[in-house]
């Protein structure tokens, strides 16, 4: 499951990178916001992440990331990214169920009894919970 989780986060950054590259020369910055506390094992990594795309591009594109929920909460951070204030977010089920309510379905109590279940749902669904997330 927190290779799921690690490899979801990074293929949604690479996204993000990715539209960032194409665009322009000027060096683009990525505003991320996210609820993890400023000093936690998250923001190390997200920082350190922050490193290696600047690295990596060049300085092209960098990634400003705003901790402890600083951005306001998921719901908020949701409406920003709408609004185009935020370019995206680190956020829980909360916040994906915001942004997709049927994406709450992994999260319905009892219904797994196992990670390996939940595994299995998650790569059964990817493609269906992929499109969902393209339609919102």
């Amino acid at each position: 499951m927190k290779r799921t989780l690690t490899s979801v986060l990074a293929l949604s950054f690479a996204a993000l990178v990715f539209a960032a590259v194409s665009a322009p020369a000027e060096a683009k910055t990525l505003r991320i916001a996210t609820l993890a506390p400023r000093n936690s094992t998250w923001m190390k990594f997200f920082y350190r992440m922050a490193r290696e795309v600047k690295n990596k591009t060049g300085g092209a594109v960098n990634l400003k990331f705003y901790p402890d929920g600083s951005m306001g909460d998921e719901a908020l951070v949701v409406e920003k990214m709408r609004l185009n204030q935020l370019h995206g977010a680190a956020i829980t089920a909360v916040g994906l169920g915001k942004i997709q309510p049927a994406m709450l379905v992994q999260q319905v109590p009892l219904l797994f009894k196992t990670y390996k279940e939940v595994d299995c749902l998650r790569e059964k669904m990817n493609a269906k919970f992929n499109a969902l997330m393209e339609e919102s």
